[in-house]
């Protein structure tokens, strides 16, 4: 409730479940990358099962409905999946509104900016205040970038 998600469900009880009922009307493009990353999302033994898959899908399947210029981004997948071991469906579909059209804005989206600005702050904290940090990864020949992309 601290995110607000909880006003927007029921200032907009309908919504989720006439966004279920549009559930067909998912962009191609969206429905095969969201099918793509659902055995990915997170290795719980909770997603073991198809009801919680299921549950996933129609989330990131209603996000994609919800926002057509966002669509599914990677990374909503994982963050939707763990809200879902403690919230219900409609519960994280509300949360995951609340965190991409308000606290995070920017950062889903096709050119993805806001994470990669990140990156890049990140990059120039380890290489100024991690120096030894940053040596092991080049002496591994390894990016910081790629490696701490998925944090």
């Amino acid at each position: 409730s601290l995110s607000g998600s909880i006003y927007l469900y029921y200032l907009n009880k309908d919504y989720y479940p006439t966004l279920l009922n549009k559930i067909k009307e998912t962009p191609p493009h969206c429905y095969q990358e969201i099918e793509t990353d659902l055995h990915r999302s997170c290795s719980h033994p909770f997603f073991q099962t198809e009801k919680a898959i299921d549950s996933l899908r129609r989330i990131l399947q209603t996000l994609a409905i919800h926002n057509p210029k966002t669509g599914y981004c990677q990374g909503m997948n994982i963050i939707a999946a763990h809200f879902l071991l403690y919230l219900n469906e409609e519960q994280v579909f509300w949360l995951m509104i609340k965190l991409c059209d308000n606290l995070l804005c920017g950062y889903y989206g096709c050119d993805m900016t806001a994470p990669l600005v990140d990156q890049e702050v990140f990059k120039f904290l380890v290489e100024n205040y991690f120096p030894d940090l940053k040596q092991l990864f080049e002496n591994a020949n390894m990016s910081l970038i790629t490696f701490s992309f998925s944090w």
